[in-house]
């Protein structure tokens, strides 16, 4: 049996009357891949094992509710594309951050970028507390890069004095 399918079988088991949808298996794709559980699950003997150690690493999770947890799966491509979104914005301001030079296009294609995720974060009351943080650090660093502000994001400050 697959990780994807263990981890379905697992919300399954937590959650009653779970809706399989399109997004729900994407975003189990996503969490499989990213957290490596694929890997991890290949080393238990049996499939009761393999799903043991798979409710106790998710045990954190499966205690929300299940509006949370569906969230969630559903959201974590996004997230991840977000993520990934979040990583180019810090890159090219500690690039800027080091060397004063960074072109101002790139911000305006960035920043239109993040717009689209804040739009679609920030329609949903989960996904807007778990991201208002991320996407305000975005934002300082997007006018630090545009050379709007001064002022770096306190990630930058972590990155860059540390």
């Amino acid at each position: 049996m697959s990780a994807e399918q263990l981890v379905y079988e697992v919300l399954r088991d937590t959650y009653e009357d779970l809706s399989a949808t399109d997004m729900l298996y994407q975003g189990i794709e996503e969490y499989v891949v990213e957290t490596g559980l694929e890997t991890a699950l290949s080393k238990c003997l049996s499939n009761e094992k393999r799903r043991k150690v798979l409710q106790a690493y998710m045990s954190p999770l499966l205690l929300t509710d299940k509006q949370y947890a569906v969230s969630y799966f559903e959201t974590l491509p996004k997230r991840a594309s977000f993520k990934a979104l979040s990583n180019e914005i810090r890159h090219y301001a500690e690039e800027k951050f080091r060397s004063r030079n960074v072109d101002c296009q790139v911000s305006d294609t960035l920043s239109q970028r993040l717009s689209e995720f804040a739009v679609l974060f920030f329609s949903d009351k989960v996904l807007k507390k778990e991201m208002e943080a991320e996407i305000s650090d975005c934002l300082v660093e997007l006018d630090f890069i545009a050379g709007r502000t001064d002022t770096i994001s306190v990630r930058m400050k972590q990155i860059c004095f540390n």
